[in-house]
């Protein structure tokens, strides 16, 4: 019996992260001109907020945006971006899109260097 209280205890939703969540989603988009490492940061903190409300297609389309539209310019972050979008494809059953987006890697230097 308690450990059937304590899975259910874990189990609760924490209403504090949910509204983070939508703070994030609620915060209006940069200024027109930003730059890509701006957008990407932008869209990235949507898509993760949105995946956090269980809004699916609305986080792929903001994971869309940082892979595809305003890439990183940190090789390593470009590589987070595409590993985020094709896993939320995926779980959307939009496997031609996975592969996609797993076909063209990122820069070679992505695989090399390592953060100091």
């Amino acid at each position: 019996m308690k450990d059937i209280l304590r899975v259910l205890e874990q189990s609760q939703i924490d209403l504090s992260e949910i509204d983070r969540a939508k703070a994030v989603v609620a915060q209006p988009e940069p200024p027109a001109g930003s730059s890509a490492e701006v957008l990407n940061a932008y869209h990235y903190r949507r898509s993760v907020a949105f995946q956090k409300l269980g809004k699916l297609d609305e986080a792929v389309v903001s994971a869309r945006l940082t892979a595809v539209d305003f890439k990183h310019p940190n090789p390593q972050f470009e590589l987070r971006d595409i590993v985020n979008m094709g896993v939320i494809e995926n779980f959307l059953g939009n496997q031609p899109q996975v592969i996609k987006a797993t076909l063209r890697p990122p820069k070679p230097a992505c695989w090399m260097r390592m953060p100091k």
